[in-house]
């Protein structure tokens, strides 16, 4: 927002919400916004009805094409910066034993919502939907573009560091694979993790529904699975030094 003042005309940045603040996301703004203060002149950004003039003279054909990411975005890349968010002190486990929640189930039957109600604190979140538009910096890009090979470093660091600081964390699955689903809970109980899986279900029409009215940046885990699947069986594995066995009754 730009405001008038007789000193001169000055931005603000403000988050608005219906319910109890979103903490865990104003303060991960607010060191988005720190980045921003120092690379980037206020006074060098066009006001919005510039702006405004200035699209609705572009062409309409190549408006709409997703740009790809720039080499000035690939040489600003912060990986510590980017591992760090998404850790605090709520997600250490208040006991021996660290859980992992895992939410399960269809496409847009609200998993995410589930997640963001119940485990936007305390747990370290484990997902290549969120790395994915961390990394894009608000442009709208085809999943995973040309972001995969920073969205797998930076999902391998946060899943091994959070493991092995015997974090909390939480993930989505859709979980229509038995076997890889077996394997990533067995993973995670031969590395000591207490799991807690979730299953997320809606009604058929209600979920396609909403499927149908996605906003660009609501990325299905239809996607990401097997990206943070990977990420932590490989932790798991790592930590223990062998793969862990699907027993017997599961596997059949």
């Amino acid at each position: 927002m730009w405001h008038e003042h007789e000193l001169g005309d000055y931005p603000s940045v403000g988050v608005y919400f219906d319910y109890d603040a979103p903490w865990d996301f104003i303060h991960r703004c607010e060191s988005e916004l720190e980045r921003f203060d120092s690379g980037v002149s206020w006074t060098d950004i066009q006001p919005q009805e510039e702006y405004d003039d200035d699209f609705e003279e572009e062409n309409s054909d190549t408006a709409d094409v997703p740009q790809e990411p720039t080499l000035e975005f690939s040489e600003n890349f912060d990986l510590q910066f980017e591992i760090d968010r998404y850790f605090n002190n709520t997600s250490i486990a208040a006991s021996a034993q660290p859980v992992a929640a895992i939410l399960m189930g269809g496409v847009a039957t609200g998993k995410t919502t589930m997640r963001n109600q119940r485990f936007a604190t305390g747990y370290v979140l484990i997902d290549a939907v969120d790395i994915f538009l961390g990394l894009s910096r608000g442009a709208v890009l085809d999943f995973p573009n040309g972001l995969e090979e920073q969205m797998n470093t930076v999902g391998v660091a946060v899943a091994k560091r959070a493991l092995v600081e015997r974090r909390n964390i939480v993930t989505e699955i859709i979980g229509a694979d038995f076997e890889p689903t077996t394997m990533l809970i067995e993973s995670l109980k031969a590395v000591g993790y207490k799991v807690e899986l979730m299953a997320i279900t809606c009604d058929l029409e209600e979920s396609m529904r909403r499927n149908m009215c996605r906003d660009d940046d609501a990325i299905s885990a239809y996607y990401a699975e097997p990206y943070q699947r990977s990420w932590i069986i490989d932790a798991c594995h790592e930590i223990t030094g062998a793969q862990p066995i699907i027993p017997p009754d599961a596997a059949r």
